[in-house]
């Protein structure tokens, strides 16, 4: 939908998928993760005892890993398990190229990414104490307007010394509204307890054609 391109390195068609499985269940969040978060900070005030402060309002941000697949961690004794091979035209020969990242089509490679995405969400909400899901590698986050700006700066930081550092021109700064896995939604109201959300007008147009 985005018109994104690129080439695809099918694990199906080089018979890595048929010789490996993995039974680990995945679990992701939804689009609707941001008034998850805060419907989390509202039950924990309450529990507290305490109200919504005084003249605070909630802001919210998001961030994205680039190529995400070629920049996941990887074990170089694995790579064996990532060989693909094409024909050379000047050689008239096949050659095999052993890919030091995980190849699309290849049922291991998407439980293994999303084992470093849920690694980096849980660090983030153990060590920044932030409200913070990331879904593959997109990621969403809120907090109050007087410390939003400094927590994603803070959550930038984190990421870029575990070696994944931010896609810059991805990013989407604190602000009262924001985009998730293709719905907007509006903070402003969650001090009433409402956070709104509509679809992006892309995806909208993408459908009426």
């Amino acid at each position: 939908s985005s018109g994104k391109k690129r080439i695809i390195d099918d694990a199906a068609d080089g018979g890595q998928s048929d010789s490996s499985t993995d039974e680990n269940a995945l679990q992701f969040c939804s689009a609707v993760q941001p008034a998850r978060h805060l419907a989390h900070l509202s039950q924990a005030l309450q529990r507290l005892g305490q109200s919504w402060p005084d003249g605070e309002s909630i802001l919210s941000a998001g961030e994205d890993w680039p190529d995400a697949y070629r920049y996941t961690p990887m074990s170089p004794a694995h790579a064996l398990g990532c060989v693909v091979v094409f024909w050379d035209e000047k050689r008239g020969s096949p050659v095999f190229q052993v890919y030091h990242s995980m190849l699309f089509g290849l049922p291991n490679a998407v439980t293994s990414f999303n084992r470093w995405s849920k690694l980096a969400e849980a660090l983030v909400r153990r060590l920044l104490f932030c409200l913070f899901s990331m879904y593959f590698d997109d990621s969403t986050f809120q907090d109050w307007a007087s410390s939003g700006p400094s927590g994603q700066r803070q959550i930038g930081e984190l990421m870029r010394l575990l070696g994944s550092p931010w896609a810059l021109d991805k990013s989407q700064p604190c602000a009262s509204h924001g985009n998730f896995l293709g719905l907007q939604h509006d903070c402003s109201q969650a001090h009433r307890g409402v956070v709104t959300f509509w679809p992006m007008q892309r995806l909208v147009d993408k459908v009426r054609d």
